[in-house]
């Protein structure tokens, strides 16, 4: 497969030229299961890098075991509303390994352990064409090889780590993960520290993070472009069941620095937020119930997997869950 990049940047001078993100990820995961690479809906190009300026690419990595509501809220959330000078053009999910889930968890008996694949077919289901869903212990590969592509055909490509608020606190940030040198932050799915609430008399502010410079807030506009293609999408004949993110009602965005590093968060408004006390191990423990169409992506497809378990492994999870309550 060609990028349709072939001519070098030095014969093109000014030319303005794009190409679909998608191209990329395939050629850069050629052994990947074609079941986690997708086609765009309706004919659309999907996620498209340009030339010119910088393309960013959001990088969200975890165990995800199983991922939930809240995951996904975090995610939607940094790409809808991360502000139109950040040209985020789409995300990857990378999903960590069943060895560093097993270190993470341990030997505890009734510790619902899902495979890799699992975890990201529960994923697949739940995001749309501006996402790509890989495996954790293959990115350093894939990454040198788009990197490699990137720089061929002339497109500037940085990806900015999106974190949870356990990994952006007060205290201390983890920057630098994955190598990037951007981290986006939201307050959607958990709380930060590093907000205070406001009152009907004033708004709400932020705390200093050690180490860094003080937040200061930037302007986020509308996505005009994106508002049209969603508009467009909505007369489509067949819906998808994951609607492109639309990036409209914009919501306050604050950065700071601290050195080569910034650190963007993007408040949430109360009436949107995801239950705080939501996590992967609340979901686990709800397997044993039928509750679950509120909180786990794909719940169907989760209980299903739950069910192809052996019985000493339910039985097991049922037991340590009852012990917990």
């Amino acid at each position: 497969m060609t990028t349709g990049q072939d001519d070098s940047k030095e014969q093109r001078g000014n030319e303005i030229w794009e190409s679909p993100l998608e191209n990329y990820i395939r050629l850069a995961s050629p052994y990947l299961d074609k079941r986690y690479l997708h086609h765009t809906p309706y004919g659309s190009k999907g996620p498209m890098l340009r030339n010119g300026h910088t393309n960013r690419i959001l990088l969200y990595n975890g165990c995800f075991n199983p991922p939930h509501r809240g995951h996904l809220a975090h995610l939607m959330h940094a790409y809808r509303h991360c502000g139109i000078d950040m040209n985020i053009v789409g995300a990857v999910v990378l999903v960590a390994s069943d060895a560093y889930l097993k270190m993470k968890l341990g030997n505890k008996d009734g510790v619902v352990k899902f495979s890799v694949e699992q975890r990201m077919d529960l994923w697949n289901g739940a995001v749309g064409d501006w996402c790509w869903v890989l495996p954790e212990y293959n990115w350093l590969a894939i990454v040198r090889e788009l990197e490699r592509l990137f720089e061929r055909d002339g497109f500037d490509v940085e990806f900015v780590r999106l974190a949870g608020g356990d990994k952006v606190r007060t205290a201390n940030v983890d920057h630098g993960e994955w190598g990037c040198k951007t981290t986006i932050t939201t307050d959607i799915s958990r709380p930060v520290d590093f907000r205070i609430e406001g009152t009907d008399s004033s708004p709400p502010r932020l705390k200093t993070i050690n180490g860094h410079g003080p937040w200061r807030r930037i302007e986020n506009k509308y996505f005009e472009k994106d508002i049209a293609a969603a508009a467009a999408e909505a007369n489509a004949p067949t819906k998808p069941e994951v609607r492109y993110p639309l990036r409209e009602e914009p919501r306050d965005v604050w950065v700071c620095k601290k050195g080569v590093f910034t650190l963007y968060f993007i408040a949430s408004r109360p009436d949107e937020r995801i239950d705080p006390d939501l996590s992967s191990t609340k979901v686990r423990k709800m397997l044993a119930t039928n509750r679950l169409l509120d909180l786990a992506l794909r719940p169907d497809l989760l209980v299903s997997m739950y069910y192809d378990m052996t019985e000493h492994e339910r039985k097991a999870h049922r037991i340590a869950s009852l012990s917990q309550n």
